[in-house]
């Protein structure tokens, strides 16, 4: 017996083979090896070659063992009043709490509210790239800006998340209130005209170098709705 293959078909899980041909009546050994950061059962399927015929076996087991872990010192930040034209800052700090390299992906990281500007970590600093693993008992600063530019009022809660080590989700989430009308139907920013209609947001202008509309951006409710060049 010949094994020329044996393919898990997964990245995170490899098996190895005998190379030297198996004589009948001797056995050879397969060992198959899961590598994963993923917590809880698994199922998968490891594909043997072998004298021109094909066998597939399932190997099945369930990861107990968590080795990357975080703590966040807030899981509730209450921001309070943000008058119209005004941002408001905050920042959490997180900690590395297991025992092996944590990994971010900031490319992971999705802006889904309008109303939050930006977020940074401590490391962003001085155009220099970000800091991407830290260490077991590392901190990690994640600074966050709010701004009300878009004529909203009242209540507002988010959810921030931050992808780590590629599965799993830091959550925090972030309330405050909206105060206050613009005072004029049309305000102006670098690059931008927002023009109100009633209090609410209708459109943005998106503007190039030299002044002229590129994009505009309509609204209902300070909700985005279309875009036309």
């Amino acid at each position: 017996m010949i094994i020329s293959r044996a393919s898990t078909g997964d990245g995170g899980s490899y098996a190895e083979w005998p190379k030297e041909p198996i004589a009948a009546g001797q056995r050879g050994a397969i060992r198959f090896r899961y590598d994963t950061q993923r917590i809880g059962v698994f199922n998968r399927s490891i594909y043997v070659t072998y004298n021109s015929n094909s066998a597939q076996i399932t190997a099945k087991g369930e990861v107990i063992y968590k080795a990357t872990t975080v703590a966040v010192n807030q899981q509730l930040i209450d921001l309070g009043e943000i008058y119209f034209g005004t941002v408001a800052s905050e920042k959490f700090t997180f900690t590395n709490t297991g025992n092996e390299i944590l990994y971010i992906n900031f490319d992971s990281y999705n802006y889904k509210h309008q109303d939050l500007f930006y977020v940074t970590f401590s490391e962003s600093i001085h155009n220099q790239p970000p800091k991407n693993q830290y260490t077991p008992g590392e901190n990690i600063d994640v600074n966050f800006v709010f701004r009300n530019i878009y004529g909203q009022s009242g209540p507002f809660e988010r959810n921030l998340k931050i992808r780590y080590n590629s599965h799993d989700t830091l959550s925090v989430i972030v309330k405050g209130t909206y105060t206050g009308f613009p005072s004029s139907p049309v305000i102006y920013e670098r690059n931008r005209i927002l023009t109100y209609n009633n209090h609410s947001l209708s459109t943005i202008k998106e503007l190039n170098w030299s002044g002229k509309v590129e994009r505009t951006h309509y609204f209902l409710n300070s909700n985005f709705q279309n875009t036309d060049k």
